[in-house]
């Protein structure tokens, strides 16, 4: 069997590396904040897992659209595009909500340990919209 890397696959694959990072930044940071670390723990951690978490997103949306391009129009039947719709509803969702922690983490920077633990909350709609996207994401690959 030969295994060949092409533009398709290769797309694929950053696709599913940036929905991993995109779940499971989230996850990881809502245990952190659940385990009641130092406010400056929580601060330390949220700056640099904000930029990766974006850069993640933003890699997620450029690959999806590429891997919609490979279709070239045309997509599976069946309930196929009705799973597509849904699943970009979602995905615009997680991009609202990921939008609004990012302000309310800019919000709470400066204020006292009490409000920093109101970021697990955010963190984790984050990641269960997440979790639901994957869920949806394969749907569509394995029908």
């Amino acid at each position: 069997m030969e295994l060949t890397l092409d533009a398709t696959l290769a797309v694929r694959v950053l696709h599913v590396i940036a929905a991993t990072l995109a779940v499971g930044i989230p996850v990881a940071l809502a245990l952190v904040v659940a385990a009641c670390p130092e406010p400056e723990v929580v601060e330390r951690l949220v700056t640099p897992a904000e930029r990766a978490q974006w850069g993640a997103l933003a890699v997620l949306v450029a690959t999806g659209v590429g891997n919609l391009a490979a279709f070239e129009g045309n997509f599976p039947g069946g309930d196929w595009e009705t799973v597509l719709f849904t699943k970009l509803g979602f995905v615009f969702a997680l991009l609202v909500v990921s939008a609004v922690r990012t302000f309310v983490i800019a919000g709470l920077a400066s204020r006292p340990a009490p409000h920093v633990r109101r970021l697990g909350g955010w963190y984790l709609a984050t990641a269960g919209l997440g979790v639901l996207i994957v869920g949806l994401a394969e749907v569509l690959a394995h029908g």
